[in-house]
């Protein structure tokens, strides 16, 4: 057994191990966490609502919510004056722009429904015999 192949190993020290043959499976998964470790207990606590801290959360959070609709309405405004610029369109871009809403135009639709209550428009016709309803 001289020239045996080396028994090939990851260098994981979570004693999982995996061959050559799987290392392309999408099923070998290795998994390098540590299952003694301890359990994750955030460290978050309730804050009073008459407490300093709640007044301070509080200003933060006004803020942050003055910051974020003066940023929106800047964005607003700039999208507004580029929906609303001219800009000039050579020969090529405009045809292709024409040629587009061309396209567009020729889509298929699906056909209108009739509008309002159709329930007794077709059903007179189908109940009365040919002679009632030639008269």
């Amino acid at each position: 057994m001289a020239n045996a192949s080396p028994l090939m190993k990851p260098a994981y020290t979570c004693g999982t191990h995996i061959s050559v043959f799987e290392i392309d499976d999408e099923s070998a998964f290795i998994s390098t966490l540590n299952a003694h470790a301890a359990e994750f207990v955030p460290s978050f606590y309730p804050i009073e609502d008459d407490s300093v801290e709640a007044r301070h959360v509080d200003d933060i959070m006004q803020l942050m919510h003055h910051l974020v609709s003066v940023s929106d309405s800047e964005h607003l405004m700039c999208a507004q004056q580029f929906a609303d610029a001219d800009y000039p369109v050579d020969d090529d871009t405009s045809y292709y722009l024409e040629y587009q809403d061309s396209m567009c135009r020729d889509l298929h639709v699906a056909a209108s429904k009739p509008k309002g209550n159709t329930y007794g428009r077709k059903r007179q016709s189908r109940d009365r015999p040919r002679e009632r309803q030639s008269r």
